[in-house]
């Protein structure tokens, strides 16, 4: 996933680097950080889930695409946006980890736990 800068004179590989850039920089994340930290396809889990990502990018339901994701999963999907939005670089780059780090067992819902 490359994530692009308004300016367009900017590209990142995936979040870490975007994080990491804007934690040496002052202000804070831009408006469309915000808006992707927002967008399950375009934020830490949908990076992470190419499968998500493609499924609301090719327009199916939100509640539809995210009901395999374990509650670990969509609660620190959550965390990294308010993260994002309230400026918390450090905060965001654990979450991202965190995210990046479950184990693939944990990340999605058992079949006998779907809805």
């Amino acid at each position: 996933m490359v994530l692009v800068m308004p300016n367009a004179e900017m590209t990142f590989e995936n979040w870490e680097a975007r994080i990491k850039f804007q934690m040496e920089e002052e202000g804070g994340f831009e408006y469309d950080d915000e808006h992707n930290a927002n967008d399950w396809s375009k934020c830490a889990v949908g990076e992470r889930d190419k499968e998500l990502r493609n499924i609301l990018r090719s327009g199916l339901n939100l509640k539809w695409a995210t009901r395999k994701l374990s509650p670990e999963v969509i609660k620190l999907g959550q965390q990294f946006e308010s993260a994002i939005y309230d400026n918390k670089k450090e905060e965001a780059l654990k979450i991202y980890h965190k995210i990046k780090s479950i184990p693939e067992e944990k990340f999605y819902l058992k079949s006998e736990d779907e809805c």
